[in-house]
């Protein structure tokens, strides 16, 4: 039994030391990956770079372009819905006035109707 877990911690100690050097492997590795990106990218800026940089040009005015629309629809917007609130509210205010006086009116009319019945 004594001899298995001497086996065992053998094991894990040679297992340990073989993931170290895997790990060390994998980060030189990555490293190495990563310096092969960045070639590439100076590469393709040889022959692309200016008409990348065209582009994004383009996409940065573009998108300065289509931001300034926004908040001019967006002011357009409030403006006419003000105007659209002023009308209904005018609106309405004109109707209430002509509603007034006629409701007075026929208020008018049924009390009159309603003496003229209890008299006769």
């Amino acid at each position: 039994m004594r001899r298995q877990t001497d086996l065992d911690r053998t094991r894990r100690s040679d297992r340990t030391t073989g993931d170290g050097l895997a790990a060390t492997e994998m980060e030189s590795s990555l490293a190495e990956d990563h310096a092969a990106g960045n070639n590439l990218d100076k590469i393709r800026d040889i022959p692309f770079g200016a008409q990348v940089r065209d582009h994004e040009h383009r996409f940065t005015n573009l998108e300065a372009q289509l931001l300034a629309e926004a908040a001019q629809l967006r002011n357009d917007l409030k403006e006419r819905f003000a105007s659209l609130e002023q009308y209904i509210r005018s609106e309405v205010n004109n109707v209430t006035g002509r509603l007034t006086p006629e409701e007075q009116s026929r208020t008018d009319a049924v009390s009159q109707l309603t003496t003229e019945l209890t008299a006769g």
